[in-house]
């Protein structure tokens, strides 16, 4: 089976080095940002039948995260066979666990989010 991975913003170097660790071949996209502030995202690769790695540390996680979900749900879309994630940081993971009434377990969320 054909897997390509795709660096979003800020981690193209990170992966073109698992890229060619690997033997993987990158593939390309256009992720950027309307005056607005919405998010564009464009896949360039034909990912159809295909497993999708996406490299991208989530520092910063509510700028990131929906251009993040509009590119895995634009690779389904397009017909990727799994989309999986390498976040060599990945946010949200310190509440784990309600300390106090009315908290939100944020790392449940975020994960259940992700898997998604």
């Amino acid at each position: 089976m054909d897997w390509l991975v795709f660096g979003l913003p800020g981690n193209e170097n990170l992966a073109t080095q698992l890229s060619e660790q690997l033997q993987i071949p990158c593939g390309g996209a256009t992720i950027r940002h309307f005056p607005d502030g919405e998010s564009y995202v464009r896949i360039l690769s034909d990912v159809q039948n295909k497993n999708v790695l996406l490299v991208m540390t989530l520092d910063h996680p509510d700028d990131k995260l929906l251009p993040l979900y509009f590119f895995i749900l634009a690779a389904r879309e397009q017909g990727a066979k799994k989309v999986g994630l390498v976040a060599p940081y990945l946010a949200y993971m310190r509440q784990d666990k309600q300390f106090l009434p009315g908290e939100a377990v944020t790392s449940g969320y975020f994960a259940h989010l992700l898997s998604r």
